[in-house]
């Protein structure tokens, strides 16, 4: 079963002493984030295995770094929240690693939650974030509009941070990430709740056109280059390949 923020109570009744209801008493996004249910959260020798941030780990540098990348970010969007594609300029060049670690860093935050929307059908983490399998994600919502957007959002093994996985329809991604209902999904997982960051774990930008139309959904889009395997030629193809007020910069793995 998915967990959304909607699992929470977002409103509560006042009743008039006369028992006429008056109007619905609005609880405050800190209250909603409170509410927020979670499941069986990671341990840190599990968090260590999977190569995720958590406060107090023994890798300071790897915890600052991206606690400095996330901070970049949000002073860029001037402190409003934001979707942000994050795609390897080559296969297995680390960007579902900083994705994932990206979307935990904004889950530091006491007041803010992160959404990891998977759309890497060729390398995802989200076997490493939910507990047990799961019954939807992102392609079946697209194909089926008997479900809703709740219906595929899960609570992970890390405070406040949420995450909407592939699913099952794993063929013709491009097909899917161009629908009407694709664009539909990014824009009410944004303007839901204004303290939700979005971060979009992509395929390659070089390797995959998915890449490509996902960016053009996203406010930003952050470019990782694996570490000697990539040339100077990928790497300017890549941010070519990217509109210029959507590129926020390139990340270094490895």
């Amino acid at each position: 079963m998915s967990i959304d923020e909607n699992s929470t109570q977002r409103k509560s009744l006042t009743v008039h002493p006369l028992g006429i209801e008056n109007l619905p008493t609005i609880t405050t996004p800190k209250q909603q984030i409170r509410q927020m249910s979670e499941v069986n959260l990671l341990n840190y020798s599990e968090l260590d295995a999977a190569k995720i941030i958590y406060p107090s780990m023994r890798d300071i540098g790897t915890l600052n770094t991206f606690r400095e990348l996330r901070t970049k970010l949000i002073q860029k969007a001037d402190k409003n929240n934001f979707t942000v594609m994050v795609s390897s300029l080559a296969s297995a060049g680390g960007g579902s690693y900083v994705s994932v670690n990206l979307a935990a860093a904004f889950a530091l935050d006491f007041e803010k939650t992160a959404l990891l929307v998977d759309c890497n059908h060729t390398s995802s983490y989200s076997d490493k974030l939910l507990p047990t399998g799961v019954d939807f994600g992102l392609t079946d919502y697209l194909v089926d509009p008997g479900l809703a957007v709740s219906d595929i959002i899960y609570a992970t093994g890390i405070p406040r941070l949420r995450l909407t996985p592939i699913g099952n329809q794993v063929s013709a991604e491009s097909e899917f990430f161009t629908s009407d209902r694709m664009d539909e999904f990014m824009h009410e997982v944004k303007s839901r709740y204004a303290e939700r960051y979005v971060i979009v774990d992509a395929p390659s930008i070089n390797g995959s056109p998915d890449a490509r139309v996902l960016a053009d959904l996203c406010d930003y889009t952050v470019l990782v280059v694996p570490y000697g395997k990539v040339t100077k030629a990928q790497i300017s193809a890549g941010i070519n390949s990217i509109p210029s007020d959507k590129f926020a910069g390139l990340v270094f793995n490895n």
